[in-house]
């Protein structure tokens, strides 16, 4: 009748009062008294988590009794809380102290835990702790704390031993761009969360309410407006009231408990759609706005039902707008969209489109005509665009699949782009575009006053251009491919190929006529243009590149040089290399036998003239150029032959005479017909002087000696010279 047991025991998938507590035991076990059963220095193992300490079971008094302390040394909160409670998407590493004693089912004692690396519904929380009591059976938090850099989330209050539970929930800065539940929007969604709520009901049939305020949005840069939900719940139902500053008002309802149904009906006043389309694919703001009702409803996980009247739409894109004339409709009823009435209208444009169908099996139609302006809007490097665009699209299929047709004809365009460097007027254009594929059917325009013939394709992927292949064939048309050429008559034949992202415009353009007919001040020009290779034109381009050019320029004795400086038929053999941001050139430029160059008043024949290329980008050519004349001195004629060679920017000459002189002579002749000697015979030192160490046909100083000397020097060194008729 006075056992005394003392052992050593070793127990797998350990139960008490019917819960799976440990997965091992191991303990020493006393019981010496025939009602107090001790196990000492026990150690145990479920899950991840590693625990030890002592525990005493009381089998005399009329409820069962309890006295444990433990130590957890790593672990998991899942696993200590397993036996009592799943907690979906809850879980920590946990470590610290629990004393529990009392009869079982109003056990008192304290809990200190230190939480790490938690994870609440997804959302991380590097540290957090628990410290709670137990009192009477109930759990007291004061409190639960996660933390992490933004903000902290605090739980307070009491859970009855029957799970009845009233807790207090606050969170405050929590930032939106850091949310791991809004991960995929990062980058275009920044704010502030705050939470002030309360939690009633049961563990298992929890009865939430509070607020949620998002303060201080930003969608994609805009400034978005705050959104204030309120939520209130009684025996399971969720009663919902939203605000998205005044542009939304909603309410709604959720059952909690048992089918998990919802239902939404919210009011929508001038609605900014284009917070989530801030622009249109050429880069401008779009001001998109939407006013009207939606009413929906679901379950959650399950399919949903949309009833959506659209009172007002308003479209803004670069200065011009779009509205629907009439109110449309959006629904959704078992899986089934369907979009009624919808149209658009403004200034030349009139549009109607429908919709219909599951998403796996849409069927999209649009026809109407558009404003070509619109067509901008498509693309940045449509500079401009003007005409009539008659669309009609036909889709149907999957929604992220679709298949169809979209056909785009344009009447009376205008087209200006950097593909080309005048405008496409008068462009009649027939676009037909499937998902594999874009075609040109048919393109005519009017370029310079010739025509310009368009043709070719576009592989694209879901629709989407991946490849290029257009092809403009050019006939007499008047262009301007260069600020330093004067406008030519051209044909052309240009291809704009390669890669969506790597276009090449390359081609051919021969020169039908062209004519150098702008007088140039040669000495102003000389001195502009060597201070113009001072300045330093580097640096990085204003936008992008969006082709590379390697287009020829050839000109067959078909283009002239006709002005204050010469005559002549010129040849050409350019190319323009680089891409539309830097354009380069390189080739030569040759004057033919016959032309004549006019300098300092004198009549030069040219006996060879050429302008080469070579570095692309500085625009300082490799001057070769031989000028001859014949001067009547006072005694006898002179040959002088003037070669002009280096780079533009440092031309020199080499003047050479027959009979030969040294070169001020030469210079003295080209200046006043003289040379140093008749002129100082004449008494003309000064302007003998003059002469010494000019450069006269490449630097100008012979117009800025006579003006050094005054505007009678000439007369003054010929004044003693008789002159019989």
């Amino acid at each position: 009748n006075d056992p005394d047991i003392r052992g050593r025991v070793e127990v797998g998938d350990f139960r008490l009062f019917g819960l799976e507590v440990a997965d091992t035991l191991e303990t020493s076990v006393e019981f010496t008294d025939l009602h107090t059963l001790r196990f000492e220095s026990w150690q145990a193992r479920r899950g991840e988590t590693r625990a030890k300490g002592q525990l005493a079971l009381d089998f005399e008094p009329e409820e069962l009794e309890l006295e444990l302390d433990a130590l957890v040394s790593e672990g998991r909160v899942s696993d200590l809380v397993g036996p009592w409670i799943e907690l979906p998407g809850v879980d920590s590493g946990v470590e610290g102290v629990l004393t529990l004693a009392g009869p079982a089912s109003r056990l008192d004692g304290e809990v200190e835990l230190q939480l790490r690396e938690a994870d609440l519904m997804g959302e991380p929380f590097p540290s957090g702790r628990i410290v709670a009591t137990v009192d009477q059976g109930a759990v007291v938090l004061h409190p639960l704390e996660l933390s992490r850099a933004d903000g902290t989330l605090l739980v307070e209050g009491r859970v009855e031993s029957d799970l009845n539970l009233d807790l207090r929930v606050q969170a405050r800065g929590f930032r939106l761009e850091r949310s791991a539940w809004l991960r995929e929007l990062s980058g275009r969604l920044d704010g502030l969360a705050q939470l002030d709520g309360r939690v009633r009901g049961r563990l298992d049939e929890p009865e939430p309410s509070g607020r949620l305020r998002l303060q201080g949005l930003h969608w994609m840069g805009l400034e978005a407006p705050d959104i204030v939900l309120d939520a209130v719940t009684e025996h399971g139902r969720m009663q919902l009231d939203g605000t998205a500053g005044s542009v939304v008002a909603a309410r709604g309802e959720l059952d909690l408990w048992q089918d998990h149904r919802w239902t939404l009906v919210a009011e929508l006043e001038s609605f900014p759609v284009d917070l989530f389309v801030p622009r249109a694919p050429d880069g401008q703001p779009l001001v998109w706005q939407l006013g009207g009702l939606i009413v929906a409803s679901g379950a959650l996980g399950g399919e949903s039902q949309l009833d959506m009247t659209v009172q007002s739409q308003t479209l803004v894109w670069a200065g011009r707008e779009l509205r629907s004339p009439r109110p449309f409709q959006i629904g959704l009823d078992q899986g089934v969209w369907a979009l009624t009435g919808l149209g658009l209208s403004g200034p030349g444009s009139e549009l109607s489109a429908s919709l219909r169908g599951p998403a796996k099996d849409l069927s999209i139609q649009a026809v109407g005509t558009l404003d070509a302006v619109w067509l901008g809007a498509l693309s940045s490097e449509l500079e401009k665009v003007q005409g009539r665009a008659d669309l009609a699209v036909d889709l149907r299929g999957p929604w992220d699949r679709l298949g169809g047709e979209i056909v785009l004809e344009l009447e009376e365009g205008y087209l200006l782009a950097p593909w080309f460097p005048d405008p496409l007027e008068a462009l009649s254009l027939r676009l037909v575009g499937r998902p594999e594929l874009w075609r040109v059917e048919r393109g005519d325009a009017e370029l310079g006053g010739g025509r310009v013939a368009l043709s070719g394709t576009v592989l694209a992927e879901r629709w989407v251009p991946v490849r290029i292949d257009l092809s403009a064939t050019i006939v007499e048309a008047r262009v301007e491919p260069l600020d330093d050429l004067p406008p030519m008559l051209a044909n052309a034949q240009l291809l704009l190929s390669g890669p969506a992202d790597e276009l090449r415009l390359s081609g051919e353009v021969v020169v039908v006529d062209m004519v150098f007919a702008e007088r140039l001040d040669w000495e102003q020009f000389a001195v502009d243009f060597r201070e113009r290779r001072l300045v330093d034109e580097g640096g990085a381009p204003a936008r992008e590149p969006v082709l590379d050019l390697d287009v020829a320029i050839r000109a067959d004795h078909s283009a002239r040089l006709r002005n204050n400086l010469g005559e002549g038929l010129l040849d050409a053999d350019l190319r323009l290399v680089g891409d539309d941001t830097r354009i380069g050139l390189t080739g030569s430029v040759r004057m033919q036998a016959g032309g004549r160059a006019f300098f300092q008043g004198r009549d030069f024949d040219v006996l060879r003239a050429e302008l080469r290329y070579v570095d692309p980008f500085d625009y300082d050519p490799e001057v070769d150029v031989v000028l001859e004349t014949q001067i009547r001195g006072q005694e006898r004629d002179y040959s002088v032959s003037v070669p002009l060679r280096g780079p533009l920017s440092d031309m020199r000459a080499e003047p050479r005479s027959d009979p030969q002189l040294p070169v001020a002579d030469i210079n003295a002749l080209l200046l006043f017909g003289r040379t140093r000697e008749e002129l100082e015979r004449g008494g003309g030192a000064g302007a003998a002087l003059a002469a010494e160490g000019l450069d006269v046909l490449v630097t100008g100083e012979g117009s800025r000696a006579l003006d050094r000397l005054g505007p009678d020097a000439l007369t003054e060194a010929l004044q003693s010279t008789r002159v019989e008729l």
